[in-house]
């Protein structure tokens, strides 16, 4: 009977709770309308005034003891967090005793849906392929996310998208790849494919599935962009070079970015010829075949890139330089720009003179793309 009358004084208690919360929360006295209340070391809510309890704070953390004594050390009655990545197996029982070894097997097989338990295969995928070579754990973890949120995603029918093989295999390089670039530690494609033993344009195929996900089922996406700064400092590192001369690097990347002068280069070919270019101006000397060795660049391509920044290198090498230019008008930039080659004043008049006729009669507009000089500037080279 005793027992009946404690389990009903526990309902109650969960009713008082239901019913009086509002009460409680306005922390008022119903009796006294005082609001000098307090909870004594039972969980009752007692108005100090009046001496009415108000009701029970019901304590909703984990028991982690196993008897009435607390003695006990082991915390068997408490379970583990559910875990992000897999919510339905983390919230299992897990069986340890040597006496009910099939049954245990049997539990972990059904413990885990199908679904989790290919999501957990990837997961160690990722984990035995990026330990290999040493990626730091923030990157591994940026990766599990980025497929975990793509493996939720369903199909304009509503099922989930089913990727397999090559492709799956591509798209795994893929969220790593994106992972590297959101914790601003890039890594170049070849990279990534020397990871997964994977090609270049598989690995190109992959970062396209994943762009087109994310813009078709409107991903919430907060990739950073792939600078070239970042590429500066990795390498620049290993070879050594000092502090001074890699920043000014990173700076001469950033002017480069600012007045968009090699939009159609990648970040490490643009970060190899912006460290050659402050190497130059600190008058140090490194073999262009190491550095495009270190980059994985070729020397042809390293070149090209060099040879179109140093067009513009009394600009980006001068940061109050490159402000200016930011401000200028067009014909001004172009101006600079005549100028440096020490062309005379008139030839340079009689040049603008011929554009603004162009301009005034409508002609070549569309082929020239005046108005987007920064873009195309070399088209004005005389």
């Amino acid at each position: 009977m005793n027992e009946l009358n404690f389990e009903d004084d526990i309902w109650k208690e969960f009713d008082l709770e239901l019913k009086s919360n509002i009460e409680i929360n306005k922390n008022e006295c119903p009796e006294c309308k005082n609001v000098h209340i307090i909870v004594d070391i039972k969980g009752a809510s007692v108005c100090q005034d009046c001496g009415l309890v108000l009701g029970f704070t019901l304590d909703k953390n984990p028991e982690w003891i196993n008897g009435d004594d607390g003695n006990n050390g082991e915390n068997d009655r408490c379970g583990n967090a559910t875990s992000y990545f897999f919510p339905q197996s983390s919230l299992g029982t897990n069986i340890k005793s040597h006496k009910y070894d099939k049954i245990k097997m049997v539990h972990d097989w059904s413990q885990m849906p199908y679904k989790e338990r290919s999501l957990y295969e990837v997961f160690q995928y990722i984990d035995a392929k990026c330990d290999k070579i040493g990626l730091v754990k923030s990157i591994i973890d940026n990766a599990k996310i980025l497929y975990k949120h793509i493996s939720d995603l369903k199909g304009l029918n509503g099922k989930s998208i089913i990727i397999r093989g090559i492709n799956r295999k591509s798209l795994i390089a893929a969220c790593v790849y994106n992972g590297a670039k959101n914790q601003g530690l890039p890594r170049t494609t070849k990279e990534i494919a020397d990871i997964f033993s994977l090609t270049i344009k598989q690995v190109t195929k992959g970062n396209r599935k994943y762009d087109n996900l994310i813009d078709n089922y409107k991903f919430i996406n907060e990739n950073k962009c792939n600078l070239s700064i970042n590429y500066i400092e990795r390498f620049g590192n290993k070879l050594k070079i000092p502090t001074h001369i890699l920043n000014h690097a990173k700076q001469i990347s950033l002017n480069i970015s600012k007045i968009d002068i090699a939009c159609g280069h990648q970040p490490p070919s643009i970060a190899s010829a912006s460290l050659m270019i402050a190497l130059k101006n600190a008058n140090l000397d490194i073999d262009k075949k190491i550095i495009s060795k270190l980059f994985d660049i070729s020397d042809v391509t390293i070149t090209k890139t060099y040879k179109k920044i140093l067009e513009y290198e009394y600009i980006i090498i001068d940061n109050k330089m490159t402000e200016l230019v930011l401000n200028m008008s067009q014909n001004e930039f172009l101006k600079t720009k005549l100028l440096n080659k020490k062309i005379s004043n008139d030839y340079i008049n009689q040049y603008f003179e011929y554009i603004n006729h162009l301009l005034f009669f409508n002609k070549f507009t569309n082929s020239l793309k005046l108005n987007d000089y920064k873009f195309h500037i070399e088209l004005f080279t005389l």
